[in-house]
This record gives C-alpha cells, structure tokens and sequence, in this order.
C-alpha cells in the first residue's frame, strides 16, 4: 500500500510525483519502502550512498538518489559483485538508476585506489550528473566499467588507474 507523505522534499523509488488532495505534487512512499535519501558520507548502512544504491538496484524501479555535498569514500573488499564492499555495483537490469550530486567540484565518490568507483552491469540503464569519480583502482576500469548504458552529464573522472581504461572502461554504451 502506498501513503501520502504530503508535499515534503523526500525522494522515494515509488510513484516520484502523486496529487495531493489539495491539488499540491506530493510524495508517495510505500510504507515498508527503503529510502534513497543519502544523509551521510559513511560506506554503508543507513543513509549511506552504499544503502541508497542497494535499494535502488532490488526495488524494481527507476530511481532517482540525490548525493549532497561531500567526499564518500569506498571501503571494504574488492572484486566482489553484490555492492557489498569495494565499488558501488549497479546491477538491476532493464531500469534506470540517476546519481545526482551538487556539483563535480562538491560531490565526490572516492574508490581510495581500493577497488574501481563504479561498476554498471549489463542491462543497467545508469545516469551520472554533477559529480566526481576518483580515486579507482583496477585491471578494467579504474574509475567506471560500463558493461550498460551511461550518461555522464558534468562529471569529472580523474586520478583512476587501470590496465584498460584507467578513467572509464566502455563496452557497453557511453
């Protein structure tokens, strides 16, 4: 069942924009919804861009998480795919996940030469708006490897390293 949450800022996986009874947008939030909010720069948990990404990629939506200002560093272990550790996996097929920060200079996703940034999966329809990608490490794309369908929009990829592609490695679409 879905709730009204009145005419708040908050961004939801569900339904983005509802009539409201007063004929006001409003939210609209599944009541056992899990939430893309990103409120802190933690690697994982509650709030966390790791958190808002794994509710993104199980909710069977297209999704919108709005990064804030800040430096989110990437920690735990590389090489694995299920967004547990290491880089931010983007795996749910046939949707769209957007990632809009505050600015490329303001929002920052820092892999810590860990593990790549970002890895978008085949099927996966991603957009990058307004941020930066630094900081990845990996034999394929030490920044982003796009096995999906990309769009960057001002974004900077800088200080990756890699084999092939230290910025982006691309077979999918870019």
């Amino acid at each position: 069942p879905m709730e009204a949450t009145g005419s708040a800022a908050l961004l939801s996986s569900q339904n983005p924009l509802a009539a409201a009874a007063d004929g006001e947008s409003a939210i609209v939030q599944a009541a056992n919804d899990c939430s893309l909010v990103v409120d802190n720069m933690l690697n994982s948990g509650p709030g966390s861009l790791r958190e808002a990404i794994n509710c993104a990629i199980t909710n069977g939506l297209d999704d919108v998480i709005i990064l804030p200002a800040g430096e989110y560093v990437l920690s735990g272990a590389a090489n694995e795919d299920a967004n547990v550790g290491g880089d931010l996996d983007l795996t749910e097929a046939n949707h769209s996940i957007t990632i809009r920060g505050a600015g490329a200079d303001q929002s920052i996703i820092n892999a810590g030469g860990n593990d790549r940034v970002l890895h978008v999966f085949q099927g996966v329809t991603v957009v990058l708006e307004n941020l930066s990608v630094v900081g990845g490490s990996a034999s394929n794309g030490g920044g982003i490897l796009n096995d999906g369908q990309l769009t960057l929009n001002d974004v900077t990829v800088r200080n990756n390293a890699a084999v092939t592609g230290g910025g982006i490695h691309n077979t999918g679409q870019l």
